[in-house]
């Protein structure tokens, strides 16, 4: 009876373990699929927007005009992304090997790139507004991040 008991207890660590590791690979895979959207939107972007010269402007000039829709879609793409990275990565790193600095840095880049799809920027040729100095300000606290 003690066997059986031992067995039930052991069948339900691992379908928890089970359960972990399925929710952890959905956010991993989440996090490609956000992030590669990102990159395919942006080279896409580069060969339908011929207008923009890539060595002198920002991608974030690419949501303002023709095809604006489709970097607004990036930005949430690898801001959701990045967030689906940062729960993936709290849900397999064991508490002794995780980086809490890492993860909120993280959250707060998942976040700053949320902020840059929702404020567009301004093109460097037109007059600054209040929508563009929020994404400017946004853009310089996530480069920041980077020193980290």
């Amino acid at each position: 009876m003690k066997y059986i008991i031992m067995m039930d207890q052991f069948s339900q660590m691992i379908n928890k373990n089970t359960v972990k590791i399925k929710a952890s690979t959905i956010m991993a895979t989440a996090a490609l699929a956000g992030i590669g959207y990102f990159t395919l939107v942006v080279i896409a972007l580069h060969l339908l927007r011929s207008d923009l010269d890539i060595s002198h402007r920002y991608i974030s000039e690419y949501a303002i005009g023709h095809f604006g829709w489709l970097m607004t879609s990036a930005f949430y793409g690898l801001s959701l992304g990045s967030l689906a990275l940062t729960i993936a990565l709290y849900q397999r790193i064991t508490i002794k090997g995780r980086s809490w600095l890492g993860l909120v840095l993280l959250s707060m880049w998942a976040l700053g790139i949320m902020v840059a799809g929702i404020f567009k920027a301004d093109l460097i040729t037109a007059p600054e507004t209040q929508e563009g100095n929020i994404h400017s300000q946004n853009s310089q606290s996530l480069y920041s991040i980077h020193i980290f």
